[in-house]
Order: structure tokens, then C-alpha cells, then sequence
């Protein structure tokens, strides 16, 4: 080769002025169609549909039990910073009820869009909305914020998918065979989006591993202090059986390098996992959705990191693009097909009686309207009632549209879809300590910059909702008398 090259010539004694014709063409033709299958191959499709359906109803319960606790601190003294410089121009001052709104507007729509067969503009809405909730004010400091942005911006390219086109049942059974369910892995879909995600994800976990290759990482001395409490235990035991002590987090280290190493490859290669079945990309891919299940569930249970609910994302990212697709159908079919053959039933008996059909659907708007807004006054936050207010004419303005187009089915569809949203919502939020949380949070900020009487009020109000009202009594107390002295 060394030979040729000296000679003037290419590959195989080939001249470099030869290459510049159809011989050039035939040797980029592959590389070009695999970058083209990479990019464009055939995915299952059970894939793209179950990862949008799941993610966005974690997303949305996240954002109401874990971001609305907070939204209490927007605007304090006056005062807020957005992400972006630019931001700051156009916005007002970031307040409670605008960042609280924001949050339960968010889970509502989030599962909305998993409830029905939401297009790309409610899916590109939800994204807006999630990134200008986080980037208003440098309160909301959580890294992954970013990541989960693009998440949302890919979701808006996925394919628009249905659950009977994938869980559909054959129309025709052979004669003397009970209906089956079509097998797996017979629906595929051409989607850049889940492969941009997918390499975005392994970018992620490349970059975080790159960034383990320090000195002190290495030495195990971060995970020595952030992990000494929980595995100080088995490094004490190691040491009494001859183990150096600083091997074990030395190795931990290494360890975690190498894993995350795995889990980028596996994620930039679960890609092409449905075209090329290969038992090898079988084996890479199964390795690494053990590594990352077990790098995150240690992460949660042995690190105390402060990253939310960072860890479940990426739990079901890993579930959707590293398991065998025919398992994924699987575990679909199980939850869905109950839920595809209830809806059926259901469009059959609209579409039998049309008038009762318009009938009941204007019915069922009108009530799943007024649930939303129940569940918005049922709220005791700051932007409650006014996102209720707003979903529920977005609600019946989409509904008289789709009743004047006589398309009563999908009008129904999406009534109960928002009704169910809306009480979801009122459960999480309003039926789980959030309520308590938010205004103990928000008083305990005013009396630490000073505001004592507005503290006590915060108090009152989080004692409606305080889990144990005799120790907040006594706090109170012990407040009121602080006042009644600098008041004297």
C-alpha cells in the first residue's frame, strides 16, 4: 500500500484522477446508504409510540410534584435572572402564579398529548412551554432541564402512531382460530427523529463519561465523598480482609467510566436494532440496558445527588431503545388493547347514531370542561384557576370545531382525555402534600428575608394541608409571640 501510494496511486493501485468519476461513486454508495439506513431504517414502531406515552406522563407528574413546590420563590424582593439575556428584555418579572401556571399547564397538556393521538403543534406547544417554564429564572438551576428540552423538540418530528395500527386484531381469523393479535415486530416506521434522540442520549452518556477521566475520579475521591455514608460499610469490610481501602473506590471509579462508555455505544447502536438482528448488537444492547438500570437505581439508592427525577427518565429511555422490541409489544399490548377495544366499542356507538352521538358528545365536553375548571379552583395555587380556565375553553372552542366538521368521535375522545388530566391533576397535586409544601416553602422564604407577619399567613395557609397541624401550631406559636415582642 505504502508502495502505491508513493507511486501516485489510491486503494488497490487505483490513481487519484480515476476516483473522481463513477469509480468514486461506487465507493461512497455504501457508506452513503449506510448513513442513510442509520438515519432513515425501519424502526418498530412500538418504540417511538411507547417512549412519547410514557415519558410525557412522567414529565408530567414530575413537573406537579417536584417543580410546583418551588414556584413559590419566583420574583422574591423583586428580584429574577432568566437563562438567556435576551429573555430578560421580553418577559415580565417571573412570579409564582406565572411559574406555577406554567408547570400545571404543562402536565395537563404533556398528558393530553399521551392520552390522544396529539399532532406535532400540541407536541411543539409542550416543548415551548416546558423550556421558557425552567429558562424564565436562573431560580429553576437544574441541569437536565436541557436535556429534557430536546427530548420534547424530537418528539415533535416522531411519527403520528396509533394504537390499533399497532395492537390491531386480524379481521378475518381462519376458520376454527380465535382472533390474534398481529406479532411483533411487523409495524415499522422511518423515523431521523428517534435516531437523533438516540444519539443525543449516547452523546450524554459519552460526555459524562469523559468527564470521569479525572485525576480525582480516577483515584475514586469523588465517590468516596459522595458515596462514603452508604458504601463506607463494604469498603471497612474490604479493608479487614487485607483490600487496600482507597482500591475499592478506585476501582468504582474505573468502573463507572467503563459503564458509561458501554451505555453510549449501546444507545448510538440500538439505532439499527430492529434492521440488523445481529446476536452480537443483541448482546451490546442487552449489556448496556442492565448497566444503565443498575447505574441509575444505585445512583438513587447510594448517591445522594440532588437530580430530581432524572434518573426515571433515563430509566425509560433506556427501556424503550436497548429492550427486544417484541417485549416492548408485549407490555403495550398488555395495557393497550384492553383500552383500544373499549374506545372501539365506543366510536361504534357514535357512529351508529349520529345525532346522539353530537348529542352525547356535547355532553361529555360540557362536563369534562367543568372538571377541569373544579379541579383548577380545587387548587389553593397561585395560576390554577387560570389554567383551568384556559384549558377548559381550549377544551369546547377544538370541540365545537370538530362537531361543526361532524367529526364527534375525536371531540370525545379528546373531552376525556383533558377530564382525566384535569383529575389526575387535582389528585397529584391537591392529594399529596404539594399543597402543604408549596405555602410551608413560601413562608418559610418570607420570614428569612425578614417578613415575619406575611410568613404567619403563609403558615395558616399550609396548616389547611400540614400533615401534622400540632407541630406547625407550635412554630406558629412561637412566631406569634416574636411578633407580639417586636411589636411592644
Amino acid at each position: 500500500m505504502t508502495d502505491a501510494v508513493s507511486r501516485g496511486k489510491g486503494p488497490a493501485g487505483v490513481r487519484p484522477e480515476a476516483m473522481s468519476g463513477p469509480a468514486a461513486g461506487r465507493l461512497h454508495a455504501p457508506l452513503i446508504a449506510a448513513w442513510d439506513h442509520y438515519w432513515f431504517g425501519g424502526i418498530a414502531a412500538v418504540r417511538p409510540y411507547l417512549l412519547v406515552k410514557v415519558l410525557l406522563c412522567v414529565l408530567a407528574f414530575d413537573g406537579w410534584l417536584h417543580r410546583v413546590p418551588a414556584g413559590g420563590q419566583y420574583g422574591a424582593g423583586g428580584f429574577g435572572v432568566a437563562h438567556f439575556q435576551w429573555l430578560d428584555a421580553l418577559q415580565p418579572l417571573p412570579s409564582p402564579g406565572l411559574y406555577v401556571g406554567l408547570m400545571l399547564a404543562v402536565g395537563l397538556l404533556a398528558l393530553w398529548c399521551a392520552f390522544t393521538n396529539a399532532g406535532r403543534w400540541p407536541r411543539a406547544l409542550l416543548a415551548v412551554l416546558y423550556t421558557y417554564a425552567w429558562a424564565m429564572s436562573f431560580q429553576d438551576g437544574f441541569q437536565h432541564h436541557y436535556f429534557l428540552s430536546l427530548v420534547l423538540m424530537t418528539f415533535v418530528f416522531f411519527p403520528r402512531l396509533r394504537a390499533r395500527d399497532l395492537f390491531a386484531i386480524d379481521a378475518e381469523p381462519a376458520v376454527g382460530r380465535r382472533r390474534r393479535a398481529r406479532p411483533a415486530g411487523t409495524l415499522t416506521v422511518s423515523s431521523w427523529g428517534y435516531a437523533l434522540l438516540g444519539v443525543n442520549i449516547g452523546i450524554v452518556y459519552a460526555y459524562t463519561a469523559v468527564t470521569k477521566w479525572d485525576t480525582e475520579w480516577r483515584a475514586g475521591g469523588v465517590l468516596r465523598g459522595l458515596g462514603g455514608a452508604s458504601l463506607g460499610p463494604i469498603a471497612a469490610w474490604l479493608a479487614g480482609v487485607g483490600v487496600p481501602p482507597g482500591m475499592l473506590w478506585a476501582m468504582q471509579g474505573l468502573g463507572v467510566f467503563a459503564l458509561e462508555c458501554l451505555i453510549a455505544a449501546g444507545f448510538a447502536l440500538a439505532v439499527v436494532l430492529d434492521q440488523r438482528r445481529r446476536p452480537w448488537l443483541r448482546t451490546i444492547t442487552w449489556l448496556a440496558f442492565l448497566g444503565a438500570v443498575s447505574f441509575h437505581v444505585l445512583t438513587e439508592v447510594a448517591l445522594p445527588l440532588q437530580i430530581g427525577w432524572f434518573s426515571y427518565y433515563m430509566i425509560v429511555l433506556a427501556c424503550v431503545y436497548l429492550l427486544p422490541s417484541s417485549l416492548l409489544w408485549k407490555l403495550g399490548a398488555l395495557v393497550y388493547r384492553p383500552a383500544t377495544r373499549l374506545a372501539a366499542v365506543g366510536q361504534d356507538a357514535l357512529g351508529r347514531a349520529r345525532l346522539r352521538g353530537i348529542g352525547l358528545t356535547s355532553v361529555a365536553v360540557i362536563g369534562a370542561a367543568g372538571v377541569v375548571v373544579a379541579s383548577g379552583r380545587a387548587l389553593d395555587l397561585p395560576g390554577a384557576q387560570t389554567v383551568s380556565v384556559l384549558a377548559a375553553s381550549a377544551l369546547v372552542a377544538a370541540s365545537v370545531i370538530l362537531l361543526v366538521r361532524r367529526r364527534p368521535q375525536v371531540a370525545f375522545r379528546h373531552a376525556l382525555a383533558t377530564g382525566l388530566a384535569a383529575v389526575l391533576m387535582w389528585a397529584a397535586a391537591g392529594r399529596s402534600g404539594i399543597l402543604f409544601l408549596y405555602h410551608a416553602r413560601v413562608g418559610v422564604d418570607l420570614q428569612r428575608r425578614g417578613d415575619s407577619s406575611a410568613a404567619l399567613g403563609a403558615f395558616e395557609r399550609a396548616r389547611r394541608y400540614a400533615p401534622n397541624a400540632k407541630a406547625l401550631d407550635n412554630y406558629m406559636a412561637r412566631l406569634k409571640r416574636q411578633l407580639d415582642r417586636a411589636e411592644e
